[in-house]
């Protein structure tokens, strides 16, 4: 890694999602820890999305509660007026809501963070917002939201030359497809 903080976190960030994509959620916890660390060190900007990310990981990994514990935690530490931080809480607190069944908080914070995204200008973040959207409403049972939003996301990949994860997106909504009927 560099010797800058900053991209030490970006990189432990990036790491994390690499292990999350492959369903390695105790693997993405390592990282995201060291980077929580480097992260409240510096103080850094980036610091709302390793909690996203952290959220995320200890969901998949059946750590609900203790999920729910840093998601109000972080809360406390969102910069105001800073979209992508409010957005990146939203789909935490979203992340937990789905984990326990609360469709309809679920939904409205992920709605919220798709609004202020797409407001700030965010194509790629929107996208994933997009994703996991759309898989928590295939959770739900909501087979033609879901594959909606997945189509939405997929197009936007392709818009921003993201082929490969356009192509992700297609072998899911075949996937969902065939589940759905």
């Amino acid at each position: 890694f560099t010797g800058e903080t900053f991209f030490q976190v970006q990189n432990y960030g990036l790491l994390a999602q690499c292990a999350l994509a492959r369903s390695d959620a105790l693997l993405a916890e390592q990282h995201l820890r060291r980077a929580l660390l480097l992260a409240l060190e510096e103080g850094s900007l980036l610091l709302v999305e390793i909690y996203r990310l952290l959220v995320q990981a200890l969901v998949e990994q059946g750590r609900v509660e203790d999920a729910a514990e840093l998601v109000e935690f972080a809360g406390r530490n969102v910069p105001e007026g800073v979209a992508y931080a409010s957005a990146a809480l939203l789909l935490a607190r979203a992340t937990v809501a789905s984990a326990r069944g609360g469709r309809d908080e679920a939904i409205a914070c992920y709605r919220e963070a798709l609004r202020l995204l797409e407001e700030a200008r965010l194509p790629l973040d929107l996208c994933r917002a997009r994703v996991a959207f759309g898989r928590a409403l295939a959770a739900f049972g909501d087979h033609a939201a879901a594959r909606e939003q997945l189509e939405e996301a997929r197009v936007g990949s392709l818009e921003l030359g993201a082929d490969g994860f356009a192509a992700e997106l297609e072998r899911e909504l075949v996937a969902l497809a065939g589940g759905a009927g």
